[in-house]
């Protein structure tokens, strides 16, 4: 076995010098004229058409005036209407944007139905059937709503 293995080092080494010796049979000089082949550029598909997503800031400005429209509606009813309001909008940002400001910018009620914190009776404690806010860090983000207002 050993002896194989020596063997094909040998041969692999004068492959080598044999390869780094030969002559190289076509040069080119200074002067020479060379004809370029021209290749054409590989094609790509075409990218399929998007949908396009919503500029940073779309949702709350979006959500606050389907809140101001349509006061009192469940996540999934306004999920539903998002597509009225701004195609580009996904409609599970519409509940991630109510949940993630609960307490800021939206209070819901014990029925699941939304409503705006800033100029609204229900959202201000009128309602019934009010639940406490998961914060009550109401101060937190005014700045921000009132700058998308």
């Amino acid at each position: 076995m050993k002896a194989a293995y020596d063997q094909g080092c040998e041969d692999t080494r004068r492959a080598i010098l044999a390869a780094a010796t030969a002559p190289i049979t076509e040069t080119l000089r200074v002067g020479d004229t060379v004809e370029a082949e021209v290749i054409p550029a590989p094609t790509t598909p075409p990218k399929p058409p998007t949908t396009g997503k919503a500029p940073r800031g779309t949702v709350p400005r979006v959500l606050k005036r389907m809140l101001t429209d349509h006061p009192g509606k469940t996540i999934v009813e306004y999920e539903a209407m998002i597509a009225d309001y701004d195609s580009r909008i996904a409609a599970k940002s519409i509940g991630n944007e109510l949940r993630r400001m609960e307490g800021i910018r939206y209070r819901r009620n014990t029925d699941g139905q939304w409503f705006l914190i800033v100029g609204n009776e229900e959202a201000a404690g009128t309602a019934n059937n009010e639940t406490p806010a998961a914060s009550d860090r109401t101060n937190q983000g005014q700045i921000e709503w009132n700058r998308l207002s």
